[in-house]
Order: C-alpha cells, then sequence, then structure tokens
C-alpha cells in the first residue's frame, strides 16, 4: 500500500470526524477515512481549495463530499451508532 501522508487523517470509525465537514473520503477494507484539508501521497496531492478541478475518484480513491452521511450513502456503509457515555470511568479501570 502506498504511504499517505495526510495531516489530519481521521478513522471515521472511531467517531474522531466532525460532523458535517467537508472532506475528502475514501474506503479501505470497509472502514472510512477523511482528510479534511489535503492528501499528500507519493504521486499526487489533493488539497482542499482546488477539490472542484479534480476528476474522482481521484488516484487513491479519493472523492470530495460535503458531509459524512453523504460519504457512508456513496459507499454504502452504515451510520455509527452514537457513543454511550461513560459515567463513571472507575468502572472501566482494572
Amino acid at each position: 500500500m502506498i504511504l499517505l501522508l495526510i495531516r489530519q487523517l481521521q478513522q471515521i470509525k472511531t467517531g474522531q470526524c466532525q460532523d458535517n465537514i467537508m472532506s475528502f473520503f475514501r474506503v479501505e477494507d470497509e472502514e472510512l477515512f477523511e482528510a479534511p484539508n489535503f492528501v499528500y501521497a507519493p504521486t499526487y496531492t489533493l488539497l482542499k481549495e482546488e477539490r472542484d478541478t479534480y476528476t474522482y475518484p481521484t488516484e487513491g480513491g479519493w472523492r470530495w463530499f460535503d458531509t459524512e452521511e453523504e460519504a457512508r450513502t456513496f459507499y454504502n456503509l452504515p451510520e455509527l451508532e452514537p457513543e454511550e457515555e461513560i459515567e463513571n470511568v472507575d468502572e472501566l479501570l482494572p
């Protein structure tokens, strides 16, 4: 796999993605990845400011979506269940 140098790359699966953020998205092994501002790879660069100039999918399989929901719908991925809040952290400690 090509080593991607992506600042702010977030696995949406972990719930780190902000809702309704416009970003580059791609799927790998049924996991959705996000790069909100840019993607730097050895053979290509994608910039948020130039998103309207690219032919999608780009090299590396990236596409631009206005929301995570749009990306999940396009890739036919399930919506994430909201994470439960932990009321007592001590219950999780051994």
